[in-house]
This record gives structure tokens, C-alpha cells and sequence, in this order.
């Protein structure tokens, strides 16, 4: 499925930029608004995606079942989204259409480009030095153990990969 999200940027700036600006302020302002685009983005896709009616497993009625809140975690920030929620009233499946339009697996958190790029980190120094350098250089908010985790799952995805095609 494809779905083109048209998007319209204005930045007002209280004074010109000059170089008299810290680094750390102006990166808290990108980082802010890239929030505000990301939430911008999400919304209307969200809003763009053909409403589901009926469930793929049993081809049971899906009613909308709340906007339940998400955790995320992408290349620039930890993000939060709520997103509407469907579940099917013969079988019970639930179904979130933003989740599957951005490639986001059930109940799990880091962004798929977070997990492709976190284990490059560790290859490259400890855990508590990539931390560090993703907050620094990113504004990436991640602990060791939640580093560690993807690494593992990446671990795991690429054994089953090896095993598929033994």
C-alpha cells in the first residue's frame, strides 16, 4: 500500500539566527520541531488510511476499539502516538492501521530504522559509549538495556534467517 501525505512546514522565528546562538538551544529547537512534524505526519496518514471492515482471519466485523497511547522510539526522539485501534468482534484480532503502514510490529517499541542502526553502534564501541554518543549526536534516548534488547532481537531475526536458508 502506498499513501502520499502532503505536508506544509512554516517556521517562525522570534529573531534571525546568529551565530551568537548556542548549539545545545538551536538542537532543542530542531528537536522540537521535528516532534511537531513527526505528530503532523503520523495524524495524517493516520487520516489518510482506508478505515478496515472486515477482519482477514475470520472475515468477522472490526469495530473501532479506543485510541490507546504507544510508546516509539525513532532516530531523534522517544515519541508517543495514539493511534485508533480496531478489533474484530467474531475473533478478537486486533488490528492498528498506522502500526502496519509504518512497519511497526505489535508491542514493540524501537522504530525498525532504530533497530537496523543500533547494532552498528555496538559493533563500534561499548553500550554505555553508544548511549552516549546517540544522545549526543542524535538526541536518541535509549538506555544500555534497551540497546541490548535490540541487539538481541536483531540477533535472533538473523539466526532464524541463517536457519531458513540452511
Amino acid at each position: 500500500m502506498e499513501c502520499s501525505v502532503p505536508v506544509e512546514v512554516r517556521l517562525a522565528l522570534e529573531s534571525p539566527p546568529t551565530s551568537g546562538r548556542s548549539s545545545g538551544r538551536s538542537a532543542a529547537t530542531l528537536a522540537e520541531v521535528g516532534a511537531r512534524l513527526w505528530h503532523e505526519l503520523v495524524d495524517r496518514l493516520e487520516a489518510a488510511l482506508p478505515t478496515p471492515a472486515d477482519c482477514e482471519a475470520c472475515c468477522g466485523s472490526l469495530k473501532a476499539n479506543g485510541r490507546p497511547p504507544r510508546r516509539l522510539l525513532t532516530l531523534s526522539a522517544r515519541s508517543r502516538l495514539r493511534r485508533q485501534r480496531y478489533r474484530c468482534t467474531g475473533c478478537g484480532l486486533e488490528v492498528v492501521r498506522l502500526d502496519a503502514a509504518l512497519g511497526l510490529e505489535p508491542r514493540v517499541q524501537p522504530h525498525p530504522r532504530v533497530r537496523e542502526r543500533g547494532p552498528w553502534l555496538v559493533t563500534e564501541m561499548s553500550y554505555q559509549k553508544a548511549v552516549d554518543v546517540a544522545a549526543e549526536l542524535r538526541n536518541w534516548p535509549i538506555s544500555p538495556g534497551e540497546l541490548l534488547l535490540v541487539v538481541a532481537q536483531n540477533g535472533r531475526a538473523l539466526e532464524a534467517a541463517r536457519a531458513a536458508g540452511a
